[in-house]
């Protein structure tokens, strides 16, 4: 079982300009790509809302419809609001981080 052609590959991305953007490391955006893709079952290069209740910590989660949501909230573009690339993941994952680019605490 291979994947798609349309699958995207890490390589399609800048990953300089992801940790411009993020903060995160190049060995952080490689580890979330690997995440975003398992998330990825149909291998078609981005995740649907349902995707993310297939995290089994999520799906139990109170608060997964706000969590989901925020990962959708600020699209607009009616073709793709109810879809997310690898970069748009990494972007929402990102605004859970402090300045200095370590996690938010709980």
């Amino acid at each position: 079982m291979g994947l798609k052609a349309s699958t995207p590959q890490l390589g399609e991305y800048d990953i300089a300009a992801i940790e411009r953007e993020t903060g995160f490391s190049a060995s952080q955006i490689r580890k979330l790509f690997i995440r975003f893709k398992n998330l990825d079952r149909d291998c078609n290069g981005h995740l649907k809302r349902e995707d993310f209740f297939r995290i089994p910590e999520l799906a139990v989660n109170p608060l997964a419809e706000r969590i989901v949501e925020s990962f959708f909230v600020w699209r607009t573009d009616d073709d793709s609001k109810n879809t997310i690339k690898f970069r748009e993941f990494v972007a929402t994952i990102a605004t859970f981080q402090n300045q200095d680019g370590r996690k938010a605490r709980h």
